[in-house]
C-alpha cells in the first residue's frame, strides 16, 4: 500500500467553480497534495483563490470562462492546456 495516496506532487488539477465554496475548498486541498491549479470560475474571485494556492509555494491560473458556451468551454481547455504544458498530437 502506497505511503501517501494523496501525493498529487507534479500533477495538474482543473477546478471548475473554484471562485468561492466547496470549489474554493477543493482547489486549496488538493494544493495542500501538491498538485498545481487551474482555478476556473465565471468571476474574477478565482484569482483570490489561485493566490492563497500560490502562497502554498504551488503554482495556480484563473480563467474566467462561461461553460454555458461552446466558447467559454474552448477557452477554459486552452488555458488549462498551456499552464500545463501538454503537448497533443492533434
Amino acid at each position: 500500500m502506497a505511503n501517501n495516496l494523496f501525493d498529487l506532487t507534479g500533477k495538474v488539477a482543473l477546478v471548475t467553480g473554484s471562485s468561492t465554496g466547496l470549489g474554493a475548498a477543493i482547489a486549496l486541498a488538493l494544493a495542500t497534495c501538491g498538485a498545481d491549479v487551474v482555478c476556473h470560475g465565471n468571476s474574477r474571485a478565482a484569482s483570490d483563490t489561485c493566490g492563497k494556492i500560490q502562497q502554498m509555494g504551488r503554482r495556480a491560473t484563473a480563467i474566467q470562462a462561461d461553460l454555458a458556451t461552446s466558447d467559454g468551454a474552448r477557452t477554459l481547455f486552452a488555458g488549462a492546456r498551456s499552464f500545463a504544458e501538454i503537448e497533443y498530437p492533434w
